[in-house]
């Protein structure tokens, strides 16, 4: 007998099979996907790996630099000939190198938690602090300082603070620089300057008095003499009235630089009107002496609080050097009277033989002169100096050797 469940058997079988390739392909596709997704992980694990090596070397390489740095901020930092030192937000030492210390005679256990004012006074110590907090900084803060043992010095310091984001300050930078030695050698120099000043003035005194002096003396003596002839006697008082008379000019010359200004009689003068009558009172002798004459004036007056009688000699003496510069060749005196800001200015211009470039420092001192001996005191351009500055005002020569010179006199306008 036939068997009737064979086909069923058959056909489940082949189903089953069926069943069990689709299984396989989703297990493939799935197996598929996990190795994608894997070698994903692994391909980012790799970069990330790459990064972090590169990272990794970038930061070393910063570390290296950031050491390298250090050591060159440390080498500088102690090697500076100038006193360096640090302070946290409140003053108090934290770091200073050796200069520092040998500057102060001290070591870092003696400065290190302390602030400035162990080096100073508290009036000082507090205007500084002040000025550091207000501005931020200071540079070259004249003050004076003292080391350990108690031993003063004349130092610049600077400083500047640091601060972090929210302008909380977080230390305090700073650099002293001791100038004793110079502050000694400047005061010995100007002493020396001094002395100089005062040998040249006193040898200028006793050239020029004595000349008249001596001339005077010598006609008295002759005077003396019962057989002089009366012509001959009173050109010896000539003489001697003349001798006295030079004399008296260069004392009352002299007097000039130590007259305080509140002796004379300062008032409101228009500088314009006054060197309008200096230009009639010099015309005859620039005629004589074949100099032309170029006046320019400002259209307006200019009042300046001061003395008319002193200001015609300061300005009539800048006019006579000019025209002693230009006696022997003649040529043109310009001068220019006019507003500089709030200031009168005239300046006075020759085509002279101008003044030699080591001379040009000099030709406000006392008794200087280019002039041949016995042709000028050399007291001219002194006193117009003087006069000028007992007016709070400011003279200034300029020259060009062969070209001629210029003289720039500025008033302050009242």
């Amino acid at each position: 007998m036939p068997d009737t469940k064979a086909p069923y058997i058959q056909a489940d079988n082949a189903q089953d099979k069926a069943l069990s390739t689709e299984q396989l392909l989703s297990y493939a596709r799935d197996l598929a996907e996990v190795f994608q997704a894997e070698r994903a992980r692994r391909e980012a694990l790799e970069e990330a790996n790459a990064r972090l090596e590169e990272e990794i070397s970038e930061r070393i390489k910063v570390q290296n630099q950031l050491i390298e740095s250090e050591d060159r901020y440390r080498t500088l930092f102690e090697d500076s000939r100038d006193a360096i030192y640090i302070t946290d937000a409140q003053g108090r030492f934290i770091d200073m190198n050796r200069s520092f210390l040998e500057l102060f005679d001290c070591t870092k256990a003696d400065v290190l938690g302390n602030t400035g004012q162990m080096f100073v006074s508290s009036e000082i110590w507090t205007e500084f602090v002040r000025e550091l907090l207000e501005n931020g900084s200071v540079k070259d803060h004249e003050m004076q300082l003292h080391n350990k043992n108690g031993a003063v010095m004349e130092c610049l310091v600077t400083a500047a603070l640091h601060r972090g984001k929210d302008g909380s300050i977080l230390r305090c930078q700073g650099i002293v620089h001791d100038i004793t030695a110079y502050k000694i050698s400047q005061v010995l120099v100007q002493n020396a300057t001094k002395m100089d000043a005062l040998s040249n003035l006193a040898g200028g005194i006793a050239h020029e008095i004595r000349n008249p002096l001596a001339i005077s003396s010598s006609a008295a003596q002759l005077l003396m003499d019962d057989n002089v002839p009366e012509a001959f006697r009173k050109d010896c008082a000539k003489k001697i009235v003349s001798g006295i008379q030079r004399a008296s000019v260069i004392i009352e010359n002299l007097l000039t630089f130590a007259r305080p200004v509140t002796e004379f009689g300062i008032t409101a003068l228009d500088i314009v009107s006054l060197v309008r009558e200096l230009e009639k009172s010099v015309a005859g002798h620039a005629k004589g002496q074949r100099v032309q004459l170029v006046f320019t004036f400002h259209p307006q007056p200019l009042f300046v609080n001061g003395n008319a009688a002193l200001l015609t000699q300061a300005l009539m003496n800048l006019f006579m050097n000019a025209f002693a510069a230009m006696k022997e060749t003649g040529g043109t005196l310009s001068t220019t009277v006019d507003r500089n800001g709030a200031d009168a200015l005239i300046v006075v211009s020759d085509t002279g033989h101008g003044i030699l470039d080591e001379h040009i420092e000099r030709v406000f001192d006392p008794f200087f002169s280019q002039s041949p001996w016995g042709n000028g005191a050399g007291l001219g351009l002194s006193i117009s100096y003087s006069i000028v500055k007992l007016h709070s005002g400011d003279i200034r020569a300029t020259s060009s050797p062969g070209k001629g010179s210029t003289f720039s006199v500025s008033i302050p306008l009242a």
